[in-house]
């Protein structure tokens, strides 16, 4: 008897996709803690908005 996986795939590249969008949201946001500024609204959109 052979046993079959089904796999969503289009699953899998919006999780991996959530992993890289976190991980440079997490990377801005330890910027601008530290007090760094942010080259533009590519970045960080709402501390771009407020300067």
């Amino acid at each position: 008897m052979a046993l079959s996986v089904n796999t969503n795939v289009g699953a899998m590249l919006a999780l991996q996709n959530l992993g890289k969008t976190n991980a440079a949201m997490e990377k801005t946001q330890l910027a601008i803690t530290a007090g760094l500024r942010v080259s533009g609204p590519k970045e960080d959109v709402s501390s771009y908005a407020i300067a």
